[in-house]
């Protein structure tokens, strides 16, 4: 089988499907990334990169001038795609990040693949004062109108959607060899006592977890605040207020995977302005490191961090007392500790999680060409 791989970078958060698909006999497999390093490769697997808007007429961050940057660049891809196929890589599949302008224009191309969107999680509020936001959204609710199948990595156990055909949550791979703690009991590192991760994942966020920090530290005045941000634009407004800051507020600079492995190695805690601001991704690698979650917001949220699941859950009021009772417990600190990172061995172990995503997308294409082989819409 021919597989296409369309993703942000190379191969970033599909790096462990990308090396199962590579490993099972049989596939040829491209992946084409905005980003990535040309020196790193995966056995099997052929790499482009795709070009980048050069227009300068595109400056900003509003929703017109970044829907239009979108669509010059999706346009780029396309005719990438259209190269590719005219070579002879016709993909029988293709699996992208949803949200991506690059696959705006796919279906163009590869009209007869099967699509596998996996969706990224988007803020429900602040999304009409922020151009950037406003297109992801429009993006993603494009992409996933144009896909076969769409897949949420989430905190979650497995979800089948039933009131969205074809939405599937599944839990996000951790590899919880590297995202392992410093001391071989699991629990959190002799360093993390006085630590307090602070992430977002969006800059719509950035100022409410820069206030969170402030009570935080005037609540503990002895403790170090890191505040991380996933989204460049956040990194930027931060790294824009560099000593302004309080002492004890860390700001680091964009983090290496070993980097950022070795922060939430030395942290105790880590929260959000809200449980929402926290992305699957970082919550479960630092669980992993033995990083325990305190977080406001509805337990639901994530069900699976409720009940010994290794997280404190509060209301928003309620958050900084929470914060600062717990750190002044470091027995119960370490409880939560080693139950965080059980929470994500038991469920989330990337060579548990992995076979399951294979399975579920073989399955799930050989459905849909017994649907189109039989008339039908899939």
């Amino acid at each position: 089988m021919r597989i296409l791989f369309v993703n942000h970078t190379f191969p970033g958060d599909l790096g462990p499907l990308l090396a199962a698909f590579a490993a099972q006999p049989g596939h040829e497999i491209l992946f084409a990334s905005c980003r990535g390093r040309r020196d790193f490769s995966v056995p099997g697997v052929r790499h482009v990169v795709l070009s980048p808007s050069r227009s300068r007429r595109l400056a900003g961050d509003g929703a017109g001038t970044s829907l239009d940057r979108a669509v010059e660049m999706g346009r780029q891809a396309l005719q990438a795609f259209r190269l590719l196929r005219q070579s002879g890589f016709v993909p029988d599949m293709v699996l992208l990040s949803s949200a991506l302008e690059q696959g705006l224009f796919l279906r163009d191309a590869f009209p007869d693949a099967f699509v596998a969107c996996f969706a990224e999680s988007l803020p429900s509020d602040g999304l009409a004062g922020d151009g950037k936001g406003l297109v992801r959204h429009l993006l993603q609710c494009r992409q996933m109108q144009q896909s076969n199948l769409v897949i949420r990595l989430t905190a979650e156990a497995e979800n089948r959607d039933q009131e969205q055909r074809g939405v599937v949550s599944l839990p996000y791979p951790v590899d919880t060899d590297y995202f392992s703690p410093l001391t071989p009991n699991g629990a959190s590192g002799p360093q993390a006592g006085t630590r307090i991760l602070c992430a977002a994942r969006d800059a719509a966020d950035v100022w409410q977890m820069l206030r969170l920090a402030e009570v935080l530290l005037a609540q503990c005045p002895g403790c170090r605040l890191v505040l991380l941000c996933e989204s460049a634009t956040g990194r930027e407004s931060l790294a824009e207020l560099g000593l302004s800051l309080p002492t004890g507020i860390e700001i680091p600079e964009r983090l290496s995977l070993q980097a950022y492995r070795d922060l939430l190695r030395t942290a105790a805690v880590i929260t959000a302005p809200a449980a929402a601001c926290l992305s699957a991704p970082v919550l479960l690698e630092a669980m992993s490191c033995g990083v325990v979650p305190v977080l406001a917001g509805d337990a639901p949220h994530w069900p699976l961090l409720q009940e010994g699941g290794g997280g404190l859950w509060c209301g928003a009021a309620d958050l900084v007392p929470t914060l600062a009772g717990i750190l002044a417990q470091p027995h119960q600190l370490a409880e939560l500790s080693l139950a965080a990172r059980r929470t994500v061995e038991r469920h989330f172990r990337r060579q548990d999680v992995i076979p399951g995503q294979l399975a579920l997308l073989h399955q799930a294409r050989a459905a849909w060409l017994r649907k189109k082989q039989g008339g039908t819409t899939a």
